[in-house]
């Protein structure tokens, strides 16, 4: 299996909408339909979109020997989730210019952000859960338990 940072160029064309229209990373499980249709939206009006949570962490820089050496303003900070969508013609462009350059990034957002070319976030919601580990998925679980049982208090708030 390819590395994330190459899994949607890997993918090939078989990621990409043919009729030349947008491609949307669903690698991760997404919880929120309606966030995919407001990426679509956006992607059909011109923009590059991720779904992102604002982070509510304190985030620590640390350096090789274990020593905190900053604490960035996470006012600035937002967790990048799914979807993300982005027009099939530029992202195909901005994958072939990464690989000429061997370039390494870690989704499709981070590699237009090496590109200079800009990416909106839509405001998503910690209830909007990014499937990547067994714990996410534990997660993910139950938080569409409690949707299905139809108790909302616990879900993103």
């Amino acid at each position: 299996q390819p590395p994330r940072a190459q899994a949607s160029r890997a993918a090939g064309d078989s990621g990409f909408n043919r009729s030349g229209g947008w491609h949307h990373s669903l690698g991760s499980a997404s919880l929120g339909n309606p966030l995919i249709n407001c990426c679509a939206e956006a992607v059909v009006a011109g923009q590059a979109v991720i779904a992102a949570t604002q982070v509510t962490d304190t985030i620590k820089r640390v350096d090789g020997q274990g020593v905190i050496s900053g604490t960035p303003d996470r006012s600035e900070l937002w967790a990048a989730q799914t979807p993300q969508g982005f027009a099939v013609a530029q992202l195909k462009q901005g994958h072939a210019e990464a690989q000429a350059k061997g370039w390494s990034v870690t989704d499709d957002a981070s590699l237009y952000e090496r590109l200079g070319w800009p990416v909106r976030v839509l405001e998503a919601g910690p209830a909007n859960i990014k499937v990547t580990t067994p714990f996410d998925l534990t997660v993910a679980e139950a938080v569409l338990a409690l949707r299905a049982n139809k108790k909302p208090s616990a879900i993103g708030r």
